[in-house]
């Protein structure tokens, strides 16, 4: 190759890259302009998405603090039921020793008395 026929390359080469620069540049343009054109709604959108985010986490947080003091009330209610249970299973034998005496003189006066379950059956 020659000297001029390099010179032609090269000159090509830069025409061509003023010309890609050029068409760059256009193409930044459109690109900002679209960008900057949708960018209010889009702000806008993310603003709304990020409030609901917000009050979804506030909803969350809410719950998870109603279901705790929930399973504490749950705890301490089955605590006292149970004791409730204990207590009066306590008073019902309290009772039978009072009437009745031991659990033999229950059976004795079961015993004793098992005509009337008869009469009442027949």
């Amino acid at each position: 190759m020659d000297d001029t026929s390099i010179a032609a390359f090269e000159a090509r080469a830069a025409a061509a890259e003023q010309r890609l620069l050029a068409l760059e540049r256009k193409q930044a343009q459109k690109a900002g302009e679209s960008a900057s054109a949708a960018s209010p709604a889009l702000v806008e959108e993310l603003e709304q998405i990020r409030a609901t985010v917000a009050r979804a986490k506030a909803e969350q947080n809410a719950l998870q603090q109603k279901a705790a003091q929930l399973e504490t009330e749950n705890t301490k209610l089955r605590y006292r039921v149970e004791h409730m249970k204990t207590g009066m299973k306590q008073g019902d034998q309290q009772l039978k020793t009072a009437l009745f005496g031991d659990a033999q003189t229950v059976e004795a006066l079961r015993e004793q008395f098992s005509y009337l379950k008869e009469i009442s059956l027949a």
